[in-house]
């Protein structure tokens, strides 16, 4: 069996096209990759990314399989207007075989319509770079992490806490892209995976307030370095949190769950539960099996 990944790779980008760069790595190490589609017997596309391409590839090779990995929910991440929601459904309309990132992200979907030959597979992370590491801080390091700049990241909570979170007790750091300035909050940019990964080793905990995320890379990435998680109560996030920390609906309940986790972060750090690539990959090559 030979798989395509049907996708435009880029050097750096966000958490999808990380996790797709590690999963074609991992299908060039056991030798089942192809870089052309002619030469596929499965052809792995992505959300609504080359709808024009996949429209000609799947007239034209109707002895291949297809298998969908649908993306997040962007009617309600983005706007009801988005039209990236209704070409992922169209192109789904043509797939042997659907994965879906996250239970949450499955069930909001078939609101919309049924899945045949439906899977859920979480996402993982590189793990020579995203590993537990010791260390001995001051004062208790929370780590935010986000690439984009969307308002559904949670930058009202983050705008919250630099305003009255207990800087004598915490260090906060963000990485990414913020659409605003900090007073408190130690802002350093956007970095490569290598230095992300070491500022991830260095914290303590890690503080999330994105909605609707389908399968966060970047809550999976924090998980893998051994930090326990405050987490928004929404999308999938307590599907890969579980034990691992605690979940806030509000700003008002924020504060409290930050200090709950941050006394007790070896508790919460000890019930850490995620899988590694080579299980998710494991995962992708028999649902691959199964839909040949």
């Amino acid at each position: 069996m030979k798989v395509y990944i049907s996708f435009d790779f880029k050097t750096v980008s966000g958490g999808g096209n990380q996790f797709l760069k590690l999963l074609r790595n991992n299908f060039v190490s056991r030798d089942i990759y192809t870089d052309t589609a002619k030469d596929a017997d499965v052809i792995l596309f992505n959300a609504h990314h080359r709808f024009e391409w996949f429209s000609e590839m799947r007239s034209y090779y109707r002895d291949k399989f297809f298998v969908h990995r649908m993306d997040g929910l962007y009617s309600l991440y983005n706007n009801l207007s988005d039209v990236r929601e209704g070409n992922s459904l169209m192109m789904n309309s043509f797939a042997n075989a659907t994965i879906f990132q996250s239970n949450w992200a499955m069930l909001e979907y078939y609101k919309k319509k049924e899945f045949k030959n439906a899977h859920v597979i979480y996402n993982s992370s590189d793990s020579n770079l995203f590993y537990k590491e010791d260390k001995k801080n001051k004062k208790k390091k929370i780590i935010i992490t986000s690439w984009s700049k969307n308002k559904n990241k949670g930058f009202d909570s983050y705008s919250f806490i630099d305003k009255n979170l207990d800087f004598e007790k915490y260090d906060v750091i963000f990485i990414g892209n913020s659409p605003v300035k900090f007073t408190n909050i130690i802002d350093i940019g956007a970095l490569n995976n290598d230095k992300l990964a070491g500022v991830l080793r260095g914290g303590d905990m890690y503080l999330t307030a994105s909605r609707y995320e389908c399968c966060s890379n970047s809550l999976i990435e924090a998980l893998m370095c051994g930090l326990p998680v405050v987490a928004f109560d929404s999308g999938s996030n307590s599907e890969l949190v579980k034990n691992a920390g605690e979940m806030f609906s509000n700003d008002e309940e924020l504060l409290n769950k930050i200090n709950l986790v941050g006394n007790n972060i070896e508790t919460y750090s000890s019930k850490i539960e995620v899988k590694s690539m080579e299980e998710v990959a494991n995962n992708y090559v028999e649902v691959f099996k199964n839909a040949c």
